[in-house]
């Protein structure tokens, strides 16, 4: 899989990657890595056999068991607005606090933002 890094600064491009799996296998995962400093885009990524897409089951189960914990947010910043779509963590965060975020290395400006909004929304600090 050597072959399908990409260094510096590129344009996107499409990459396409060819491989044997067992007829026993269970699960497939595929990941994009990124490494280092800097801003990187995944778009599309697609599992076919001799070319012939597979159906995305997880989009077609309506009662899928983790659908119940997933809540869409799009609000981060409380002063923009409409904060509606926050108040779902009135309920799960309730009298908790932020401690520490730890070592978190992709997304932590966004973190620290929601942190902030989070706090606000509720009213602790």
């Amino acid at each position: 899989m050597k072959n399908t890094r990409i260094k510096g600064t590129t344009d996107w491009k499409e990459l396409s990657l060819s491989m044997k799996i067992s007829p026993d296998a269970e699960k497939i995962i595929v990941e994009g890595i990124f490494e280092g400093v800097g801003i990187v885009w995944f778009d599309d990524f697609r599992i076919t056999p001799d070319h012939q897409l597979i159906e995305n089951t997880f989009k077609k189960r309506k009662n899928h068991p983790v659908k119940k914990y997933i809540y869409p947010l799009k609000t981060h910043d409380p002063s923009i607005g409409n904060t509606h779509d926050l108040e779902i963590l009135n309920k799960l965060i309730r009298n908790s606090k932020i401690l520490d975020l730890g070592e978190f290395p992709r997304g932590s400006s966004e973190i620290f933002k929601n942190g902030r909004s989070y706090q606000q929304i509720s009213g602790t600090k």
